[in-house]
């Protein structure tokens, strides 16, 4: 079953998907290192479309954030420390982060 609505809403699971690549291997955000977009889409096998719109839905959420800071239009993305804790909370509970 696809997580997407039948209105075309965002698929959690790509959102999930960012945050655990980006968050491999790190215990905070200072350990963590920048991706490009490119490589998101290469790692986790989406669009491009597709994982701008998670990294816009999870920067809201304070879980990434562009570098530079602030600049939305940035193809460079950095996970914070509140991304790193959402993501080991999904790996306890999955349901927490639906």
């Amino acid at each position: 079953m696809d997580a997407r609505s039948s209105t075309g809403s965002i698929n959690v699971k790509s959102q999930v998907d960012v945050l655990q690549k980006m968050s491999e291997g790190v215990r905070n955000a200072s350990e963590a290192r920048q991706f490009h977009i490119d490589e998101l889409v290469e790692l986790i096998g989406s669009d491009e479309r597709e994982i701008q719109r998670s990294l816009y839905i999870l920067e809201g959420h304070k879980y990434v954030s562009p570098m530079p800071a602030g600049d939305f239009t940035s193809k460079t993305w950095h996970i914070t420390d509140f991304g790193i804790t959402a993501i080991r909370s999904v790996g306890v509970s999955p349901r927490l982060f639906l």
